[in-house]
């Protein structure tokens, strides 16, 4: 018990000092790149890849998903690539490395596509390297730099929504 919420203050702490050298940079047009973040316990059946080619009219861009769990582990009949809070360490380190390379890669745009308010998904998102982060998270407000207000189930509110803001932000 207490190790565990050691663990989490931890973390926490490391999301803060992720957050306070964060800048948002001048768009780079067009997305050439996106990353995205989902919770893989939502189960989510959403073709990332196919929808954001579509979405963007861009047959040329680059989608990389994590899809990241918050069980210790994966399980033995679990055969979905994923990442776990076992790649995570104690102190909010990435121990795992291609889970690092996500993390370093510079994103043109950044989706974080979860509801559910886990530290370790904030952190993977507050470390990102990219240069616009938007989420659909509304209890962390400093995670993203825009957040918008739908249900994980409404992916097509959120696309109408997401190209509405990034037109009116001039960042596609």
């Amino acid at each position: 018990m207490f190790l565990e919420r050691f663990k989490e203050k931890t973390r926490k702490k490391h999301i803060n000092s992720e957050l306070k050298g964060r800048e948002v940079s001048v768009p780079k047009l067009p997305l050439q790149r996106v990353g995205i973040i989902v919770n893989n316990d939502d189960k989510l059946a959403i073709d990332w890849n196919t929808e954001l080619k579509k979405l963007f009219s861009n047959s040329d861009l680059i989608v990389d998903v994590v899809s990241f769990s918050t069980a210790n582990k994966r399980k033995k009949d679990e055969v979905s690539a994923g990442f776990y809070a076992s790649d995570v360490a104690w102190n909010g380190a990435i121990k795992n490395t291609e889970l690092k390379t996500f993390i370093n890669t510079e994103f043109n745009l950044l989706i974080s596509y979860y509801t559910v308010n886990e530290t370790l998904l904030k952190l993977l998102t507050a470390s990102s390297k990219a240069d616009f982060k938007v989420g659909i998270l509304k209890e962390d407000q400093r995670i993203n730099d825009l957040i918008i207000n739908t249900e994980l189930n409404a992916f097509d509110t959120f696309k109408v929504e997401l190209i509405k803001y990034l037109k009116i932000l001039k960042r596609s």
